[in-house]
């Protein structure tokens, strides 16, 4: 299956965080594409295209290969690190935050959320929600029900104990 890259015309220019996410929700993390489809993509200059582009991959979110664009986004989500903007220089640098695993749940919840707002709008995204929701609830009826059948049983294995045999 060949990969497809969906490029739609937005009315309004994406921010950076966007951005690299509309590059985490490409088909197995690749964008093949040059800095002008991606700057006419997210309302962007090409020189910031190219800017942010440098600026990820120093920083390692992306790999870029070959003499069209090929992103590759590393998505590991297990610590999120933030660095806090640098300080004047009178002040020393404050140190790196370590923020463990938020951003292993919150990143997919966006990015999933992110998909069905592009594949349906916004209704897909309310039926998916209360598709969800109604799963949780039945599953916790059902949870329930397992509990109370098993403490009911228990209750009535400790009675049949401490009846006296006759």
């Amino acid at each position: 299956m060949a990969s497809v890259v969906a490029f739609d015309a937005r009315s309004r220019e994406l921010s950076e965080t966007e951005a690299l996410d509309w590059l985490r929700l490409q088909p197995r993390g690749h964008a093949p594409a040059n800095s002008a489809v991606l700057a006419e993509r997210w309302g962007w200059s090409r020189q910031r295209v190219a800017r942010c582009l440098r600026t990820w991959q120093a920083a390692g979110l992306i790999t870029r290969t070959g003499k069209n664009l090929d992103v590759t986004v590393r998505d590991d989500g297990a610590v999120a690190r933030v660095t806090p903007p640098a300080a004047p220089a009178a002040l020393p640098a404050a140190p790196t935050i370590e923020v463990p695993a938020a951003e292993a749940v919150v990143l997919p919840a966006v990015s999933i959320i992110a998909l069905l707002h592009e594949r349906g709008g916004f209704g897909l995204v309310l039926v998916a929600t209360a598709a969800l929701a109604l799963a949780l609830a039945i599953v916790t009826i059902v949870i329930t029900m397992l509990v109370h059948g098993v403490e009911r049983e228990r209750a009535s294995g400790q009675a049949g104990a401490a009846a006296p045999a006759e």
